[in-house]
Protein backbone atom coordinates (compact mmCIF):
# COMPACT_ATOMS: atom_id res chain seq x y z
CA UNK A 1 0.00 0.00 0.00
CA UNK A 2 1.22 3.73 -0.69
CA UNK A 3 1.54 5.93 0.90
CA UNK A 4 2.41 9.65 1.66
CA UNK A 5 2.45 12.63 4.26
CA UNK A 6 0.61 16.13 4.44
CA UNK A 7 0.58 18.99 6.70
CA UNK A 8 -2.84 20.32 7.79
CA UNK A 9 -3.48 22.67 10.42
CA UNK A 10 -6.88 21.57 12.40
CA UNK A 11 -10.05 21.01 10.70
CA UNK A 12 -13.84 22.00 11.40
CA UNK A 13 -17.33 20.68 11.54
CA UNK A 14 -20.42 21.90 12.82
CA UNK A 15 -23.85 20.22 13.77
CA UNK A 16 -26.76 21.52 15.31
CA UNK A 17 -27.50 21.11 19.09
CA UNK A 18 -30.32 19.14 20.20
CA UNK A 19 -31.57 21.60 23.04
CA UNK A 20 -33.48 18.69 24.45
CA UNK A 21 -30.04 17.35 26.09
CA UNK A 22 -30.08 20.69 28.21
CA UNK A 23 -30.14 19.68 31.86
CA UNK A 24 -29.90 23.36 34.02
CA UNK A 25 -30.23 21.34 37.29
CA UNK A 26 -26.85 20.32 36.73
CA UNK A 27 -25.30 23.03 33.94
CA UNK A 28 -24.98 20.34 31.41
CA UNK A 29 -25.90 19.78 27.27
CA UNK A 30 -25.50 16.60 25.67
CA UNK A 31 -24.04 17.04 21.63
CA UNK A 32 -23.30 15.42 18.47
CA UNK A 33 -19.88 16.99 17.34
CA UNK A 34 -18.88 14.07 14.46
CA UNK A 35 -20.96 11.71 11.85
CA UNK A 36 -19.60 9.98 9.27
CA UNK A 37 -21.17 12.37 6.63
CA UNK A 38 -18.75 13.28 3.86
CA UNK A 39 -17.44 17.22 3.85
CA UNK A 40 -16.35 18.04 0.72
CA UNK A 41 -12.31 19.48 1.71
CA UNK A 42 -9.97 21.34 -1.14
CA UNK A 43 -7.64 17.73 -1.33
CA UNK A 44 -11.28 15.63 -1.43
CA UNK A 45 -13.89 14.44 0.24
CA UNK A 46 -12.89 13.84 3.89
CA UNK A 47 -14.91 11.07 5.79
CA UNK A 48 -14.57 10.76 9.70
CA UNK A 49 -14.25 7.44 10.56
CA UNK A 50 -16.37 7.16 13.82
CA UNK A 51 -15.05 3.79 15.42
CA UNK A 52 -13.73 3.56 18.56
CA UNK A 53 -10.15 2.48 17.37
CA UNK A 54 -10.57 5.67 15.07
CA UNK A 55 -10.88 8.61 17.47
CA UNK A 56 -8.81 9.40 20.29
CA UNK A 57 -11.46 10.58 23.02
CA UNK A 58 -8.37 11.48 25.22
CA UNK A 59 -8.90 15.01 25.68
CA UNK A 60 -12.40 14.86 25.55
CA UNK A 61 -12.78 12.81 28.47
CA UNK A 62 -10.05 14.50 30.41
CA UNK A 63 -11.70 17.92 29.98
CA UNK A 64 -11.60 19.92 26.59
CA UNK A 65 -12.03 23.75 26.09
CA UNK A 66 -15.39 24.22 25.30
CA UNK A 67 -15.29 28.02 23.68
CA UNK A 68 -16.75 30.34 21.77
CA UNK A 69 -16.44 30.71 17.78
CA UNK A 70 -13.01 28.77 18.80
CA UNK A 71 -11.62 31.91 20.66
CA UNK A 72 -9.48 30.42 23.37
CA UNK A 73 -10.23 34.04 25.27
CA UNK A 74 -13.86 33.04 25.27
CA UNK A 75 -14.11 29.64 27.40
CA UNK A 76 -17.52 29.03 28.29
CA UNK A 77 -17.08 25.65 30.08
CA UNK A 78 -15.22 21.81 29.72
CA UNK A 79 -16.43 18.55 28.35
CA UNK A 80 -17.43 16.20 31.27
CA UNK A 81 -17.36 13.18 29.13
CA UNK A 82 -17.73 11.78 25.62
CA UNK A 83 -18.11 8.63 24.02
CA UNK A 84 -18.35 6.90 20.65
CA UNK A 85 -21.93 5.30 19.36
CA UNK A 86 -22.94 2.47 18.36
CA UNK A 87 -24.59 4.80 15.70
CA UNK A 88 -21.25 5.78 14.66
CA UNK A 89 -21.22 9.10 15.60
CA UNK A 90 -19.05 11.42 18.99
CA UNK A 91 -20.78 12.57 21.29
CA UNK A 92 -19.82 14.73 24.30
CA UNK A 93 -21.78 16.40 27.79
CA UNK A 94 -20.58 19.80 27.93
CA UNK A 95 -20.68 21.90 31.42
CA UNK A 96 -21.26 25.18 31.41
CA UNK A 97 -18.77 27.47 33.62
CA UNK A 98 -20.34 29.77 36.37
CA UNK A 99 -19.27 32.87 34.72
CA UNK A 100 -21.13 35.57 32.96
CA UNK A 101 -19.62 34.34 29.67
CA UNK A 102 -20.81 30.83 30.62
CA UNK A 103 -24.63 31.88 31.75
CA UNK A 104 -25.07 33.58 28.79
CA UNK A 105 -24.37 31.10 26.28
CA UNK A 106 -26.50 28.57 28.12
CA UNK A 107 -29.03 31.15 28.28
CA UNK A 108 -28.68 31.35 24.27
CA UNK A 109 -28.93 27.40 23.99
CA UNK A 110 -32.22 27.28 26.47
CA UNK A 111 -33.58 30.13 24.13
CA UNK A 112 -32.51 28.33 21.07
CA UNK A 113 -30.81 31.67 19.29
CA UNK A 114 -27.70 29.67 19.96
CA UNK A 115 -27.86 26.53 17.81
CA UNK A 116 -24.39 25.02 16.51
CA UNK A 117 -21.69 23.22 17.48
CA UNK A 118 -18.49 23.48 16.10
CA UNK A 119 -15.60 20.84 16.68
CA UNK A 120 -11.50 21.39 16.08
CA UNK A 121 -9.82 18.27 15.18
CA UNK A 122 -6.76 17.10 14.36
CA UNK A 123 -6.14 14.23 11.69
CA UNK A 124 -3.22 11.83 12.09
CA UNK A 125 -4.08 9.23 9.10
CA UNK A 126 -6.23 9.14 5.75
CA UNK A 127 -7.12 6.28 4.28
CA UNK A 128 -7.59 7.21 0.75
CA UNK A 129 -9.56 5.83 -2.41
CA UNK A 130 -8.11 7.63 -5.07
CA UNK A 131 -11.06 6.49 -7.61
CA UNK A 132 -13.59 8.06 -5.53
CA UNK A 133 -11.45 10.99 -4.07
CA UNK A 134 -12.62 9.80 -0.66
CA UNK A 135 -10.41 10.88 2.67
CA UNK A 136 -11.34 8.75 5.56
CA UNK A 137 -10.01 9.65 8.50
CA UNK A 138 -8.86 6.29 10.59
CA UNK A 139 -6.99 7.81 13.44
CA UNK A 140 -8.21 11.61 14.41
CA UNK A 141 -8.44 13.32 17.36
CA UNK A 142 -11.13 15.82 18.91
CA UNK A 143 -9.21 19.22 20.29
CA UNK A 144 -12.12 21.41 21.58
CA UNK A 145 -15.45 22.31 21.25
CA UNK A 146 -17.08 25.68 20.45
CA UNK A 147 -20.69 27.25 19.84
CA UNK A 148 -20.89 29.26 16.97
CA UNK A 149 -23.80 31.23 15.90
CA UNK A 150 -23.38 30.95 12.06
CA UNK A 151 -21.78 27.52 11.03
CA UNK A 152 -19.22 27.87 8.65
CA UNK A 153 -18.54 26.82 5.08
CA UNK A 154 -16.66 23.40 5.35
CA UNK A 155 -14.00 24.46 2.36
CA UNK A 156 -13.13 27.88 4.20
CA UNK A 157 -12.49 26.08 7.32
CA UNK A 158 -9.94 24.49 6.50
CA UNK A 159 -8.19 27.36 5.60
CA UNK A 160 -9.04 28.87 8.70
CA UNK A 161 -5.54 30.47 9.78
CA UNK A 162 -2.81 30.69 7.28
CA UNK A 163 -0.08 30.67 9.94
CA UNK A 164 -1.54 28.16 12.24
CA UNK A 165 0.56 25.60 13.24
CA UNK A 166 0.30 22.28 10.53
CA UNK A 167 0.74 18.72 11.78
CA UNK A 168 1.95 15.93 9.74
CA UNK A 169 -0.80 13.78 8.49
CA UNK A 170 -0.14 10.28 7.25
CA UNK A 171 -1.57 8.97 3.34
CA UNK A 172 -2.47 5.10 3.06
CA UNK A 173 -3.65 5.32 -0.73
CA UNK A 174 -6.20 2.53 -1.63
CA UNK A 175 -8.43 1.30 -4.53
CA UNK A 176 -11.90 1.27 -4.92
CA UNK A 177 -13.88 -2.54 -4.44
CA UNK A 178 -15.59 -1.12 -7.67
CA UNK A 179 -12.05 -0.66 -9.46
CA UNK A 180 -12.00 -2.61 -12.71
CA UNK A 181 -9.08 -3.20 -14.81
CA UNK A 182 -8.91 -4.14 -18.15
CA UNK A 183 -10.10 -7.25 -19.16
CA UNK A 184 -7.54 -10.15 -19.50
CA UNK A 185 -6.52 -11.30 -23.15
CA UNK A 186 -8.60 -14.95 -23.21
CA UNK A 187 -6.01 -16.12 -26.69
CA UNK A 188 -3.03 -17.88 -25.93
CA UNK A 189 -0.98 -15.71 -27.76
CA UNK A 190 -0.22 -11.75 -28.27
CA UNK A 191 -3.28 -9.92 -27.24
CA UNK A 192 -5.43 -9.42 -30.37
CA UNK A 193 -5.70 -5.69 -31.67
CA UNK A 194 -9.15 -4.59 -32.49
CA UNK A 195 -9.38 -2.86 -35.79
CA UNK A 196 -13.21 -1.84 -34.86
CA UNK A 197 -13.24 2.20 -35.99
CA UNK A 198 -13.90 4.10 -32.39
CA UNK A 199 -17.22 5.89 -32.33
CA UNK A 200 -16.38 9.73 -32.47
CA UNK A 201 -16.37 10.81 -28.97
CA UNK A 202 -20.12 12.39 -27.24
CA UNK A 203 -19.66 15.08 -24.79
CA UNK A 204 -22.69 14.93 -22.43
CA UNK A 205 -24.00 18.16 -20.43
CA UNK A 206 -22.59 16.72 -17.38
CA UNK A 207 -19.10 15.42 -18.69
CA UNK A 208 -18.87 19.16 -19.50
CA UNK A 209 -19.87 20.94 -16.15
CA UNK A 210 -17.83 17.89 -14.14
CA UNK A 211 -15.07 18.93 -16.14
CA UNK A 212 -15.45 22.65 -15.93
CA UNK A 213 -15.72 22.06 -12.08
CA UNK A 214 -12.73 20.35 -11.41
CA UNK A 215 -10.29 23.35 -13.67
CA UNK A 216 -12.03 25.60 -11.54
CA UNK A 217 -10.83 23.93 -8.49
CA UNK A 218 -7.29 23.50 -9.95
CA UNK A 219 -7.30 26.99 -10.77
CA UNK A 220 -8.40 28.15 -6.74
CA UNK A 221 -5.85 25.71 -5.26
CA UNK A 222 -3.35 27.40 -7.50
CA UNK A 223 -4.15 30.58 -6.80
CA UNK A 224 -4.15 30.29 -3.21
CA UNK A 225 -0.88 28.22 -3.01
CA UNK A 226 1.05 30.67 -5.61
CA UNK A 227 2.65 33.10 -3.59
CA UNK A 228 4.76 30.33 -1.74
CA UNK A 229 4.87 27.73 -3.97
CA UNK A 230 5.39 29.69 -7.38
CA UNK A 231 5.73 26.33 -9.32
CA UNK A 232 2.28 25.35 -8.69
CA UNK A 233 0.70 27.79 -11.71
CA UNK A 234 2.44 26.10 -13.92
CA UNK A 235 1.77 22.64 -13.08
CA UNK A 236 -1.52 23.29 -12.74
CA UNK A 237 -1.89 24.71 -16.40
CA UNK A 238 -0.19 21.78 -17.27
CA UNK A 239 -2.73 19.53 -15.40
CA UNK A 240 -5.71 20.67 -16.85
CA UNK A 241 -3.99 20.49 -20.69
CA UNK A 242 -3.26 16.98 -20.20
CA UNK A 243 -6.64 16.27 -18.38
CA UNK A 244 -5.23 14.67 -15.33
CA UNK A 245 -7.51 13.58 -12.98
CA UNK A 246 -8.26 15.41 -9.98
CA UNK A 247 -7.83 12.76 -7.44
CA UNK A 248 -3.98 12.34 -8.70
CA UNK A 249 -3.80 16.71 -9.12
CA UNK A 250 -4.44 16.72 -5.58
CA UNK A 251 -2.29 14.51 -4.01
CA UNK A 252 0.86 15.45 -6.44
CA UNK A 253 -0.33 19.75 -4.83
CA UNK A 254 -0.64 18.01 -1.44
CA UNK A 255 3.20 16.57 -1.79
CA UNK A 256 4.62 19.91 -3.01
CA UNK A 257 2.80 21.90 -0.34
CA UNK A 258 4.21 19.93 2.28
CA UNK A 259 7.94 20.71 1.00
CA UNK A 260 9.24 24.37 2.47
CA UNK A 261 8.30 27.11 0.27
CA UNK A 262 10.99 28.32 -1.92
Amino acid sequence: MASATLKLPTLYRDLEIRKGSLDKGRRTVRVQFATETPVRRFFGSEILDCSPASVDMGRVQAGAAVLVEHDSKQRCGITESGNVTDKRTVEAEIRFARTGLGDSVMGEVEDGTLRFVSVGYRVDKFEVDEDEEEYRAIRWTPLEVSFVGIPADPDAKVLRNANEPKTEVTLMFTRSQNHHSDPPDSGGGAPRKDTTPDAPAIVTREDFTRVMDEALEMLSMASHYQRTHPQIVEFTQKCIKDKVPIAKYLRKVMELIATPPR
